[in-house]
């Protein structure tokens, strides 16, 4: 998704490079679960306990995907359905944050939350730098 491509194509990318790997099983099937989940009309809980509670990584990825799924456009819907859960809600809403976060951008956050963060300037800067070196911008910062 960083470099353009939309989330569905750059899922089913995804979902074909983990068959490369041994013990894909368990993940490619959180994924695939995720994926009909957020396409069908069952309720936010219901596809959260459906996926897990997120104790474990294919769980919490599945988790964050959904709730990235169901809210596309909305990173702070995401993230808050991702933590209201009795699982490991912490880790689900940092990953789901982050996936919503590489595909919205920092524009998605809400002000609010952005002005509160201790040394936002130093992480904006090491960001900046990450951008650099993935470079995805022409080698230059891309904000």
């Amino acid at each position: 998704v960083v470099g353009g491509q939309p989330v569905d194509g750059a899922l089913d990318a995804c979902q074909s490079e983990l068959t490369t790997y041994a013990g894909h099983q368990e993940t490619s099937r959180a994924v695939s679960q995720a994926r009909r989940l957020a396409a069908s009309s069952c309720s936010l809980t219901e596809g959260i306990e459906a996926l897990g509670a997120g104790w474990v990584a294919e769980e919490t990825l599945a988790i964050a995907l959904f709730c990235h799924l169901r809210y596309p456009g909305d990173w702070a819907a995401a993230v808050l359905g991702a933590a209201n859960h009795g699982g490991d809600s912490d880790s689900t809403a940092a990953v789901a944050g982050a996936l919503a976060g590489a595909v919205l951008g920092i524009g998605a956050l809400p002000g609010d939350w952005v002005a509160v963060v201790e040394d936002r300037a130093g992480l904006l800067a090491l960001a900046d730098e990450l951008w650099r070196l993935h470079g995805a911008c022409g080698g230059r910062p891309c904000g």
